[in-house]
């Protein structure tokens, strides 16, 4: 981010640029004013998102019931069921127990989300979100640079 605000002042002289991490480093910036202004935001705290958990998901038992702990145990090893107590399974038939870590799921059954809201840590809010809401209009020109690695997947089709 420093390479970009240095690279704006060299090229462009006679602007401010500033590097945005948070939303109170962007509320204290002079929006207005006879110098142009340049914004520089990382693409992870432009679109940041809340923290978030896998979901609560059960074990199997008899006819789709959640298993039950027998003597310290759990059932022998049954699929993991949604909502909707239908197995929580990926595109191939096979259970998805550790990417309901690494990426957010919906059951392909009901569509339900597999995963939850995490309200411990700090509070995160994407900076795109907050300038569009809060401050449209500040801003004549956006220049994203890496933008296919922004873009939603599918989007590039």
């Amino acid at each position: 981010m420093r390479k970009w605000q240095r690279e704006v002042l060299a090229t462009a002289p006679g602007v401010h640029a500033a590097i945005v991490r948070t939303i109170s480093e962007l509320r204290r910036l002079p929006l207005t004013g006879d110098q142009p202004l340049f914004v520089v935001l990382s693409r992870e705290q432009a679109k940041l998102s809340y923290r978030w958990s896998p979901g609560s998901t059960r074990a199997a038992g008899n006819r789709g019931r959640p298993a039950v702990e027998r003597r310290g145990r759990r059932a022998a090893a049954t699929p993991l069921l949604s909502a909707c107590f239908e197995p929580v399974l990926d595109d191939e038939g096979l259970p998805l127990e550790q990417e309901l870590e690494r990426k957010k799921q919906r059951c392909g059954a009901c569509g339900d989300p597999l995963w939850q809201a995490d309200r411990t840590g700090p509070r995160r809010f994407p900076l795109a979100d907050y300038i569009g809401r809060r401050l449209p209009g500040s801003f004549d020109l956006l220049i994203v640079d890496e933008q296919h690695e922004c873009a939603p997947r599918g989007a590039m089709n």
